[in-house]
């Protein structure tokens, strides 16, 4: 069976602090504040990725509504000037 290395802490710093074992409450307190730093850490690098993600989507979908849309002006445009010179070449 493994046992853990001892814990030691300080109360000052210092040439002569005095150097006292740590405790097992302070140390469940010191693991957990670790494991929830970790997580927190990998929590931001995950929503920076899905806003970052979720952003280019949408970039991508607004530029693929304005390709869209200047498709179907440029139809429309070259219909009007398909009557526009039809009518010039009938008022003449």
């Amino acid at each position: 069976m493994m046992s853990s290395p001892p814990v030691y802490t300080t109360r000052e710093q210092g040439l002569f602090s005095v150097v006292l074992p740590l405790e097992k409450k302070q140390l469940l307190w010191y693991t957990m504040w670790v494991t929830a730093c970790v997580l927190r850490f990998f929590e931001l690098i995950t929503l920076g990725y899905v806003g970052f993600s979720s952003m280019r989507l949408l970039k991508t979908q607004k530029t693929q509504a304005m390709e869209e849309q200047a498709i179907e002006d440029m139809g429309l445009e070259s219909r009007l000037d398909g009557l526009v010179i039809v009518k010039c070449l009938l008022q003449q």
